[in-house]
Order: structure tokens, then C-alpha cells, then sequence
């Protein structure tokens, strides 16, 4: 699965079962995602799903959908529910974590939601109309680091797409 804001920089055809971290402020312990602590209560995040059919963290928050979501709250289906069926059920036990893959907010999220919130201010340097050496030089570091680069289209829809920016 993946959200319609989000755009390929990388092939993802040799990814399986992965799931990737929110944001790249979130706290990580000496153990990598893994170990890491969401500090906004956001860990995990579905705009990136890749798993197999009937995969055993699929199917626990499928099951947990049914007894925690609420119509009227957002999030509530989203990253609250992943990261929390992820904490509670699976990063704990070793056997049942090793089924899928964590990857850093860099994989799928390398620009951070909470930086679209003031998108014309300093924080978010992806808006900045750049020279193209420096153009050249962003785009290089993120088609290393990244498969997809996510939009946060709640945030970012109606900026217009401006010439030499990310």
C-alpha cells in the first residue's frame, strides 16, 4: 500500500515486510528503530505498507481496529493504531518482530510532518527555491537514503509545486 502523496525515488521491489518510522525526531535507543520511543506518540506510520497477504501484524491490527478506533478521532486508525499493535505486540517479542522490518523515517518519510505545519518559515529548507548545484546535491542525498518521499498532502495541498525546490 501506498498513500497517493507519496513519490518513488527507489525501487521498493526488494522490500518485504517493512514498515517505516514516522519521523526522524523521534528517539532512538542504542538498538536502531527497533528500540526506538515515539516522543509525539507517533512511531510507526501506514502511508508505506509493504507485507505479505495475511500477515500476522496486518491481521493483529486489523483485530484491534475493531475493539480501539473511533470514527470521530483522526490518527486513531493510523499511526496510533500501528505503533501501538507494534509496542504492545510485537517489538517486545523478538520471534514475532523479526517478521517484518522497521525502517528509519529516512526510508519513506525524509521530510518531516511537523515541518509542513509552518512550510513558508526557515524549518522546511524542501520549499526553499535552491541553486541547482544545491538542487543536485539534495536530490543526490535523497535518492541514497530514500525509497519514496511522502508529501503530507494534509498539509501541503495547497501549496503550489514551485521550479528548483524539492
Amino acid at each position: 500500500y501506498f498513500d497517493t502523496d507519496a513519490i518513488f525515488l527507489a525501487s521498493v521491489a526488494n522490500l518485504t515486510n517493512a514498515i517505516g518510522m514516522e519521523t526522524a525526531l523521534t528517539a532512538m535507543s542504542d538498538e536502531g528503530p527497533e528500540g526506538a520511543i515515539a516522543l509525539d506518540g507517533h512511531g510507526l506510520n501506514g502511508a508505506v505498507l509493504i507485507f505479505d497477504p495475511q500477515h500476522p501484524y496486518l491481521l493483529q491490527c486489523m483485530k484491534r481496529l475493531l475493539v480501539d478506533s473511533s470514527p470521530d478521532v483522526w490518527g486513531c486508525v493510523g499511526p496510533d493504531l500501528l505503533t501501538k499493535v507494534w509496542q504492545e505486540e510485537f517489538r517486545a517479542n523478538s520471534s514475532r518482530n523479526a517478521t517484518f522490518e522497521v525502517l528509519p523515517a529516512e526510508a519513506f518519510y525524509p521530510s518531516d510532518f511537523r515541518l509542513w505545519l509552518y512550510p513558508l518559515t526557515y524549518f522546511n529548507t524542501d520549499l526553499e527555491v535552491m541553486e541547482t548545484e544545491k538542487l543536485n546535491v539534495k536530490l543526490k542525498e535523497l535518492y541514497q537514503s530514500s525509497f519514496v518521499y511522502h508529501f503530507w498532502n494534509h498539509m501541503s495541498k495547497e501549496m503550489p509545486a514551485e521550479p528548483k525546490t524539492v
